[in-house]
């Protein structure tokens, strides 16, 4: 466990700390200048996980190296946090190990490491919940319970199975949780207040409208581009072994169930249809907590095998799977983000215009030389097209007026690759 808690971390230190995305840039600039109205960061404002960054930034040198190192330190705590969870539901140390081991060489739980966003953090504080619940401190459940709410607030839906495991085994209890959970809920309250008063009300209602009918291309929304069977075939190879995988593992956890078992299966069902329901298809680290939770069950139920030669002979065919998986979708020499190879690329050009769809603010502020459309207005897209201008896309464009250039490919699963383009010369 060691050794490999030591390969994770020369893994993500060895790749460059830089921003890959808009919401990476939105949240660096938040360690500086928070505010939802101005996207530093967007709403929520996510304010334990920029405190969180504010604090990393007292020992470093910029914001974007302490947000990275935040979401580098929150993704090696992952395996750890679930090795705990394991053996506090009652799992035999040597199939904790091998949970250990699996969360440790997942390709989308380390990449949420370099991706500057709140997941990583998220999880850490989801695990700390499920972990302080099964051990039965609940004051200290609910500063857990606040952290998470004020650091992923998309994982509240999965705290309802939490709060509906204590009101089954023990309604007054769910009481104890109140004062650690107000503790951060007023602070964040304060926090956000502080900076954008009143009006992060309103922001809060525009963006919720805007995430279930604009761009959060959910299966709630009116339109959904991409599917989580195809991305997570992608990731997997078919999206049906992990069905029939899942499927036997849930019946004997629910057949061998247990107070503190019934919690994890409970919060994975929740953190399922929530992701599969009403998160983005094409962001492939939305599965990731119920990834993380699927490798619990899964271990413990190899623990719970009466034949004991079965148990171990699939341990080790899952621990060789997640190994081969590991070793053929991870990019193991230190490489910039796509974002950040475009932006390289784009510099050693003449063309000083581009039209894009992905990192708009990000690109405009380190390309300031350039004209930066954003292709959700096509007039400006097309103009800059047409005047011998570069067209980024996140995805491969199928059009016979465009010729593709350059392509910049990701370093890690869930991490987006580019293309660019630019119009064929004889099209004008």
């Amino acid at each position: 466990m060691a050794l490999a808690s030591m390969a994770t971390t020369y893994w993500l230190w060895s790749q460059p700390a830089a921003l890959g995305s808009d919401d990476a840039f939105y949240f660096s600039n938040g360690i500086e200048h928070f505010s939802v109205l101005e996207f530093s960061p967007h709403f929520p404002g996510y304010p334990a996980f920029i405190s969180l960054a504010r604090l990393a930034s007292l020992f470093l040198d910029d914001a974007t190296q302490a947000l990275i190192s935040t979401t580098r330190l929150a993704a090696l705590l992952i395996p750890w946090l679930s090795y705990a969870l394991l053996r506090a539901s009652g799992c035999q140390q040597s199939y904790a190990a091998v949970g250990f081991l699996l969360c440790a060489g997942q390709p989308l739980l380390l990449g949420l490491g370099l991706q500057g966003l709140s997941d990583s953090a998220g999880l850490i504080w989801l695990l700390a919940l499920l972990l302080t619940l099964q051990r039965n401190h609940l004051y200290l459940a609910g500063l857990m319970l606040g952290l998470l709410l004020a650091t992923r607030p998309s994982y509240a839906p999965l705290i309802v199975a939490p709060l509906c495991w204590i009101l089954y085994l023990e309604p007054r209890r769910l009481l104890q949780l109140l004062p650690g959970g107000l503790i951060i809920g007023l602070l964040s309250l304060g926090f956000v207040l502080y900076h954008d008063s009143s009006a992060y009300f309103y922001e809060g209602w525009r963006f919720i409208q805007g995430h279930f009918q604009l761009w959060g291309n959910s299966s709630l929304g009116t339109v959904q581009s991409g599917s989580w069977s195809e991305s997570l075939t992608d990731y997997f190879g078919s999206c049906l072994a992990l069905v029939v995988l899942a499927i036997p593992v849930l019946w004997l956890i629910w057949r061998q169930r247990t107070p503190e078992t019934i919690l994890l299966l409970v919060t994975f069902i929740f953190s399922l249809v929530w992701t599969l329901g009403a998160q983005n298809p094409l962001n492939l680290r939305h599965m990731a907590p119920s990834l993380i939770l699927l490798i619990c069950l899964l271990c413990i139920a190899l623990s719970r095998l009466h034949i004991r030669k079965l148990s171990i002979i699939l341990s080790i065919f899952l621990f060789t799977g997640g190994l081969i998986q590991t070793l053929s979708l991870m990019e193991w020499q230190p490489k910039q983000p796509p974002l950040q190879q475009a932006r390289i690329w784009l510099e050693q050009q003449s063309t000083g215009q581009l039209a894009t769809n992905y990192g708009v603010d990000l690109l405009r502020h380190q390309l300031p030389t350039f004209a930066v459309a954003d292709t959700y207005y096509p007039g400006a897209s097309k103009r800059v097209l047409q005047s011998g201008g570069w067209r980024l896309s996140a995805t491969q464009l199928n059009d016979d007026s465009l010729v593709m250039k350059q392509q910049f490919s990701a370093r890690f699963p869930g991490e987006q690759s580019l293309w660019i383009y630019q119009y064929k010369i004889d099209i004008y």
